[in-house]
């Protein structure tokens, strides 16, 4: 039997909400995708602070996104030893690879620690610690690119073009 590739979506927030084109990709169905239930609370009060509305509101819109992506929401108990002996190893992992500003920290460590428990191979997340932390327990670790990266992107490609436009039209005279 062939192995599905399993995507994660730690912490969905604005890339997801505001970003749909550029992650549409996530959610095509090629991939199993998964979040933890801390995350959907995390996408909940996002949504509540984004849209000034009430929190029963932000957790209906969330729950809402979450089964219209057909994302799997789990929630395993983790020990709190296990959590702690794995934000100990992974800080000094850091250090020792020179990531002195990134510290491994709940509610990260229990959502790692999660997804490794449920067999999940690939993590895709904004947070370059919490990426780390899933390659130091051997997931694949991918960047997604914030909101605001994507905007500056696109900013300079506009600038980009009208600088070179600018240029070709100073030299024919």
């Amino acid at each position: 039997m062939r192995k599905l590739p399993t995507l994660v979506r730690e912490k969905a927030n604005a890339n997801l909400v505001c970003s749909r084109t550029r992650h549409a990709t996530y959610f095509s169905g090629w991939f199993l995708t998964f979040t933890n239930k801390i995350c959907v609370f995390e996408l909940a009060k996002y949504i509540e602070k984004k849209k000034n509305i009430g929190m029963e509101e932000a957790r209906k819109e969330a729950k809402e996104f979450i089964r219209k992506h057909n994302i799997n929401v789990i929630h395993d108990f983790i020990p709190e030893d296990e959590v702690n002996k794995f934000e100990k190893e992974s800080n000094e992992k850091l250090k020792k690879i020179g990531k002195i500003y990134l510290e491994c920290h709940r509610p990260d460590s229990i959502i790692v620690l999660s997804f490794k428990k449920r067999g999940i191979n690939k993590v895709i997340s904004t947070d370059e610690t919490f990426r780390i932390c899933a390659i130091f327990l051997g997931m694949d670790g991918a960047s997604m690119p914030s909101f605001d990266a994507i905007i500056s992107r696109e900013l300079r490609k506009i600038f980009d073009y009208r600088k070179k436009k600018w240029n070709k039209g100073r030299r024919k005279r």
